[in-house]
């Protein structure tokens, strides 16, 4: 009988009950052996006596536990199975009764696979003897809670459907001259979409963009944005443009950075110079509060005023990295971490801020923002590849999708930018999402610019120009 059988013979002699492809589980199998180990220790006792003919009653305990390695998946796994294994024999070749005892407990996973949404952790359980076997367990047990964290339990997150819907992909060669490797930034608009682009001549300098459907552009000059001055960010609220330009200073020799506002993000009005010792701003929010700038990464600067100015400095935020800034209602949420790790940064008045801790699981976890919308996404799997918020953090939604690359979001639309083997696209909606493969020469040159109503807008600048490409969910 080999150790399979044995093991099953075992549980179903003590009541217990297993199918086949399913191992015992680990508190079953310290009971079998500690069971196994009395029987023994009465055997001995016997067995001395018989020997001694009755003068001395003796009992020779020998408890001996093998190795075991016990492989247990991840609460996200889909499955588990676990075999028995067998003994190793060679021909007619067979282990003596005590090597068949020291490997009754041994037992060897089926192989587990992993989907995108789920991970699958391996722990090997310690050595264990005799009574030693339920401490170690327990200590199994606890080693999973503590490598494995839910993100969709831990944010109470609504787990969004995912609709097998085939969406279409256009392609169009641009026939605005955008520079090679420039960047783009579109907004929708009530009649299509509109931007800001680069262009490459005597100077770098600022251009509109506009097209009536994400591919068909046309472009324009800005009127009120000096020669050489760049936009890195463009935001709107209530029919309003603001963007962040940025121009080297020649007789200064520093950059500077302005805040523009503009009613059709072509005639441009900027402000002064942003005051500070070395001014580096990153990003801009616009909403019911004003408007606020932060600064540079290592002790992140803000500038807050009303839409259009003057704008002030005010005091460093209490956060050791931002990644970005947006507006939820009438508040500033800042994304990025503190001393205590992950966390999102809310303020009415761009003075007062209010911290919110992410989770516990902070070093395997991003966060960022984007027209509203805050994306927390593990970056080390788990149950859930991302989740989202509109609400500054209170609910939360989850879905499979990589956002490796880029989210951009709408007042009802989030696209997420992903590259795998190639480049994932994905759309969003409060209730249901899609994704799919996009076939393209060079998914690293493929930018995310803007979400619209069930579709997203990407360009992809190469040295041989620009093609814009829209997917429609």
């Amino acid at each position: 009988m080999n150790i399979e059988d044995r093991l099953r013979a075992e549980l179903e002699r003590t009541g217990r009950t297993t199918t086949v492809g399913a191992a015992p589980s680990v508190d079953d199998l310290a009971s079998i052996a500690d069971g196994r180990h009395k029987r023994n220790r009465i055997a001995g006792i016997g067995a001395g006596v018989l020997v001694a003919g009755g003068v001395f009653i003796g009992a020779l305990t020998y408890v001996q536990s093998s190795d075991s390695t016990t492989e247990v998946a991840s609460e996200g796994a889909a499955t588990e199975s676990v075999e028995v294994a067998d003994p190793s024999t060679d021909g007619d070749d067979v282990n003596s009764e005590e090597e068949n005892d020291d490997s009754a407990n041994a037992i060897e996973p089926a192989a587990e696979t992993a989907t995108a949404e789920e991970e699958t952790t391996t722990l090997e359980a310690p050595e264990v003897v005799g009574d030693d076997a339920d401490d170690a367990v327990d200590d199994s047990v606890a080693a999973i809670d503590d490598d494995e964290i839910d993100l969709v339990a831990e944010f109470g997150a609504a787990q969004l459907q995912a609709d097998d819907i085939e969406m279409t992909v256009e392609t169009r060669e641009s026939a605005v001259g955008l520079g090679s490797g420039s960047g783009v930034l579109v907004l929708p608009s009530a009649n299509g979409y509109v931007g800001l682009g680069v262009a490459f001549g005597n100077e770098t300098t600022a251009i509109g963009i506009s097209s009536p459907n994400g591919l068909d552009w046309s472009s324009s000059v800005l009127a009120g944005v000096p020669a050489g001055a760049t936009a890195s960010v463009l935001r709107e609220h209530a029919g309003t443009y603001v963007a962040l330009f940025e121009r080297f200073n020649a007789e200064s020799g520093i950059k500077e950075f302005s805040i523009g506002t503009s009613p059709d993000a072509v005639a441009w009005e900027l402000s002064s110079p942003l005051l500070g010792a070395e001014v580096f701003a990153t990003d801009l929010a616009v909403g019911a509060s004003g408007v606020i700038v932060i600064g540079d990464n290592d002790a992140p600067e803000v500038w807050t005023g009303p839409i259009g100015g003057p704008y002030e400095r005010g005091s460093r935020l209490d956060a050791t990295l931002v990644s970005g800034v947006t507006t939820v209602d009438a508040q500033f949420v800042v994304a990025g971490r503190n001393t205590e790790g992950l966390a999102l940064f809310v303020s009415t008045n761009g003075v007062d801020w209010t911290a919110k801790a992410l989770g516990t699981n902070n070093d395997g976890m991003t966060v960022s923002v984007n027209n509203g919308t805050v994306t927390l996404r593990s970056v080390e799997g788990g149950v859930a590849d991302t989740l989202i918020s509109s609400d500054a953090g209170e609910t939360w939604s989850a879905l499979a999708a990589s956002a490796n690359r880029g989210v951009s979001a709408s007042a009802s639309t989030v696209g997420f930018l992903g590259e795998t083997s190639g480049a994932v696209v994905t759309i969003a909606d409060a209730d249901s999402f899609s994704t799919a493969d996009l076939d393209v020469a060079a998914p690293d040159r493929l930018a995310l610019v803007a979400a619209g109503s069930n579709e997203i807008v990407m360009a992809q600048t190469t040295e041989s120009g620009t093609t814009w490409i829209v997917v429609t969910r």
